[in-house]
């Protein structure tokens, strides 16, 4: 029987563009967001990323003029539990 992931849609977008780059900074998650129609404010944003923080998904460091942001160990397995689910359902390269 295979369970819906754990993470929300969103949730998992921001760990896939982290997932894929090691670390990525704020501002060029929200603009990858963006290409997908979820257009949030910087400050309800950063309020996400928070959140995650909280989970424990991701650790965000202080970057010149942002905050740069990488998958904890908890993180990735989340993002590989979601990638492996919707592979199941939809050809994702």
């Amino acid at each position: 029987m295979n369970k819906l992931p754990t993470t929300t849609h969103l949730q998992f977008l921001i760990l896939d563009m982290i997932g894929r780059h090691g670390i990525r900074p704020g501002l060029e998650i929200r603009v990858g967001l963006r290409a997908f129609g979820e257009g949030e404010s910087a400050s309800s944003f950063y309020q996400s990323m928070k959140r995650l923080e909280a989970l424990g998904f991701v650790v965000g460091e202080d970057a010149p003029g942002d905050r740069a942001y990488r998958l904890t160990e908890e993180g990735k397995r989340r993002h590989e539990e979601a990638l492996v689910f919707y592979r199941g359902r939809v050809a994702i390269p």
